[in-house]
């Protein structure tokens, strides 16, 4: 049986195959055609060729093409990569150094904090009680002069440390009932002497529907209230100042109280009132500027009322003085007979002479509150540091502690944690009372979580403070 034959290939092919079958199967006539046709076939073969080689060469030019954009993005890619990687470990490095910085900062305000406060307490603490000695009038208004610009001192180191704790959002709101006449009315009594000297008339009122104590931060209302009371009467020369504390609505145990301090002073330009909320900034920035300060009280007040929850607002005309409202939520419980802080009764009458241990390691301080004592007929031991304190606490028996807290060879944190585990074995409780000029609120809650009961800040302004403290704590 015969194979079939193989297909032709080329042009060539075909012709050999036509030659093949002899001149008997194609008549010579054919010829001519047939030779243009397999002409014209080897020309087409030939154009297909040089089509296939021309796709070849562009197909490879753009392969190397594709492999080059690859090879240059993957290049750019790495570079990229690589950048991102350095960059991130420059911000890293960065972010680093910025809260380096910023705990240095915190560190250096408290430290500096606590040094000034040292020595102001031997100022605030001595003037308070040269007030109360035989003094001529020239030498009272001298001592009035000592402790207003201490106290002005004090306000300063109080309003830094509080930027300080509102920037890193560490203050912490306390939650306890109190009266907002009383606290109005101490307020108050801090900037009596200033409006009095600037022959300015005060007009104060509470209204009557808030018969019922509130539940908040009562050292921070009267924060608010002062910061506001004091921008009123430094840039008011004439004229009233006038304070309102209103109820907006109450529901259940809930109520909106608008506070508002209104002067007649120089006023803000209304396009630039919110300026006055910025840190370290002040409307006059010159060199002759009339009024002093910082410019960083009204933006702490501000800090503390978003922290409340509530919201100020502020109207001003040029010339005609400024009104500044503030609204606050507050829980509200019904008012405690006597008010939310009711008096306890007189030291005097509860311990004949109450035995009182200080530890404190500065001389200043421990003649100014054995003078304080002395006054009160307080029975007063001294101990040079927290192991002493310890000590005395072991042999013998006493009413309250006060205790400094920075002290050599044993802290007055460290102290008080080893009498509360002495006391661990006795059932007994002794009133451990710090007395220190660290004033954060971090220092505070350490001295809580220490086993103390209070405590007393340093300056001690009045002498009545530390009164009124040892007079909460000592029990019959």
């Amino acid at each position: 049986m015969n194979r079939p034959s193989e297909p032709p290939n080329s042009a060539e092919d075909v012709f050999e195959k036509i030659i093949g079958l002899g001149e008997s199967s194609i008549h010579k006539s054919y010829y001519p055609e047939l030779q243009e046709k397999i002409a014209n076939l080897k020309k087409t073969e030939e154009e297909l060729r040089r089509i296939k080689d021309e796709l070849e060469i562009r197909v490879a030019e753009r392969t190397r093409e594709l492999e080059a954009a690859r090879e240059e993005l993957f290049e750019q890619n790495r570079l990229l990569e690589e950048k991102v990687r350095e960059r991130t470990q420059e911000l890293l490095i960065a972010k680093d150094r910025a809260e380096d910085a910023n705990r240095a900062k915190n560190v250096f305000l408290t430290n500096m904090s606590h040094e000034l406060r040292t020595p102001l307490n031997g100022i605030m603490g001595f003037s308070d009680l040269l007030s109360i000695c035989n003094l001529t009038d020239q030498q009272d208004e001298y001592n009035k002069i000592i402790k207003l610009s201490s106290m002005n001192l004090l306000e300063l180191i109080n309003d830094m440390l509080d930027f300080s704790e509102l920037e890193n959002k560490r203050i912490q709101l306390e939650k306890k009932p109190f009266d907002v006449r009383g606290a109005v009315d101490e307020t108050i009594s801090f900037i009596r002497t200033q409006i009095k000297n600037k022959k300015l008339e005060l007009e104060c009122e509470v209204a009557s529907a808030i018969d019922y104590s509130l539940i908040g931060d009562r050292q921070r209302f009267k924060q608010i209230l002062l910061n506001l009371a004091t921008n009123a009467v430094k840039f008011s020369l004439r004229g009233k100042i006038t304070i309102s504390v209103t109820q907006l609505f109450k529901c259940r145990n809930l109520a909106q109280i608008l506070l508002t301090v209104e002067d007649e002073g120089i006023g803000i330009p209304e396009d630039r009132i919110q300026e006055i909320f910025e840190m370290f900034h002040q409307l006059d920035e010159s060199s002759t500027k009339r009024h002093a300060g910082v410019g960083i009280g009204l933006s702490i007040v501000k800090g503390l009322v978003e922290l409340m929850n509530g919201k100020i607002s502020v109207t001003s005309e040029i010339g005609r003085g400024s009104r500044f409202s503030i609204e606050i939520p507050f829980e509200i419980i019904s008012q405690i007979p006597g008010g939310a802080e009711s008096p306890a009764p007189d030291l005097h009458e509860s311990i004949r002479q109450p035995r009182i241990l200080l530890a404190e390691d500065e001389d200043t301080n421990c003649l100014l509150i054995r003078a304080m004592a002395e006054n009160y007929n307080w029975k007063l031991k001294t101990a040079k540091n927290g192991k002493e304190a310890v000590d005395y606490y072991k042999t013998d028996k006493f009413d309250a502690i006060l205790m400094d807290i920075q002290m050599p060879e044993m802290n007055g944190i460290e102290a008080a944690i080893k009498i509360r585990e002495l006391e661990a074995s006795t059932g007994e409780r002794i009133p451990i009372i710090a007395l220190t000029a660290y004033s954060a609120q971090s220092d505070r809650e350490k001295i809580m979580a220490a086993g103390m009961d209070d405590y007393i800040t340093k300056p001690i302004s009045e002498s009545s403070i530390l009164y009124d403290i040892i007079l909460k704590h000592i029990k019959n």
